[in-house]
């Protein structure tokens, strides 16, 4: 019996889609033909960047070389003239989508990327083709832009949380209820199994009875980190540091030559598949303000601390209220405040236990689960 064919529209343009599609692919995997497409990919032939770089560089590829060197106004420069771009060319593009959803006949396409997706509802909708939207931001505006009043009944938006302030865009869009639903966050399995921190420290070696910082600044890494660590390191009281650095090999080598004192352990992590784990022992998580490193350490319940030393990417910015107007963490505004805030925080630790209070109450649906009754309610 032939499986039915489940495409999936991602990109490689941070590290978010990539995880989310990964994810898909793990629950869906057994159950249907899932075929992931870089969408950026099949369309190269119609990427600027691509064209003014004289094939150096496509457009992911750029923006990925500018996030860990947080070149955020360019990179919005970037995104914005790209969504402009992609509307003048929408004709073009649809011609290109319109062929190829023809020719590989999917029974569902789920998309995880922005911008595009009112041309992919309008094809999914001409092709009666059932199309999920499932946003790996918070912010859902970006994933929504052009749609409006949609009459497709096959047309759903997976959303991470059930949140007023996180329908607000959806409801701007005047999109009806019967098109949403809250599937929990596109995250991998070993976030939603549970976990016991005492036993993860011995499993890795860390001390129980002294608080763990770890930091994590995406998977590529980031030059914050060694900043970070090096405020970190300034610190009186005792604490083990885990700073997870990506595969950015070269920050390895700076956080090595840094001097570490006598009551502060330092263990350096490379890319690793064990995100979850380490989460599920930090009493306070400081990241970059990706959805994804966000919704990880919700659904681990880690009080969070986001960085805010620079300007924020448009997308990311409600992430900071969002954790701020749920006490969940803090922002860091500046580098020579992270020393006195996290002193206050591992010194009075009502605040760290009230954050972990309000984390374990935020419903977190099982992500899995959601998106097979969604799709067989659609199948």
């Amino acid at each position: 019996m032939n499986k039915k064919k489940v495409l999936i529209l991602t990109s490689s343009g941070g590290g978010g889609h990539l995880s989310a599609t990964a994810a898909l692919e793990k629950y869906l995997g057994h159950d249907y033909n899932v075929q992931p497409i870089h969408i950026f990919k099949l369309l190269l032939n119609l990427d600027p960047i691509r064209i003014l770089t004289f094939n150096k560089y496509t457009c992911e590829e750029l923006i990925n070389k500018l996030l860990p060197k947080k070149y955020v106004r360019l990179i919005a420069l970037i995104s914005r003239l790209g969504t402009q771009y992609i509307h003048r060319r929408r004709k073009k593009i649809r011609q290109e989508l319109r062929d190829y959803f023809i020719k590989e006949q999917p029974a569902l396409i789920i998309s995880v990327v922005p911008i595009m997706n009112y041309i992919i509802l309008d094809i999914a909708q001409e092709l009666n083709i059932p199309f999920v939207l499932i946003p790996t931001d918070l912010n859902v505006s970006i994933y929504i832009q052009r749609i409006k009043k949609p009459t497709y009944k096959q047309f759903y938006i997976g959303l991470s949380f059930d949140d007023k302030d996180i329908l607000k865009p959806i409801e701007k869009a005047h999109i009806a209820s019967e098109h949403v639903v809250t599937l929990g966050a596109p995250l991998k399995p070993d976030f939603f199994t549970p976990k016991r921190a005492v036993i993860l420290k011995h499993k890795y070696r860390l001390n129980n009875d002294i608080p763990i910082i770890m930091v994590l600044m995406g998977s590529r890494g980031s030059s914050e980190t060694e900043k970070y660590t090096q405020q970190l390191l300034k610190l009186t009281m005792p604490v083990q540091l885990v700073v997870c650095i990506g595969q950015n090999l070269k920050s390895k080598e700076k956080l090595e030559r840094l001097a570490v004192p006598e009551h502060i352990t330092l263990k350096i992590v490379e890319f690793t598949q064990h995100i979850a784990e380490y989460m599920a022992m930090a009493d306070i998580l400081i990241s970059k303000s990706g959805s994804q490193s966000v919704c990880e350490a919700l659904y681990t319940n880690t009080p969070l601390l986001l960085d805010a030393t620079s300007a924020l990417l448009p997308w990311e910015k409600f992430n900071h209220t969002f954790i701020k107007q749920h006490h969940f963490g803090d922002c860091i505004k500046k580098h020579t405040n992270i020393v006195p805030l996290m002193t206050s925080l591992l010194e009075h630790p009502r605040t760290l236990a009230a954050y972990k209070h309000h984390l374990e109450k935020l419903e977190k649906n099982n992500f899995a689960d959601e998106l097979h009754k969604l799709i067989k309610k659609i199948f």
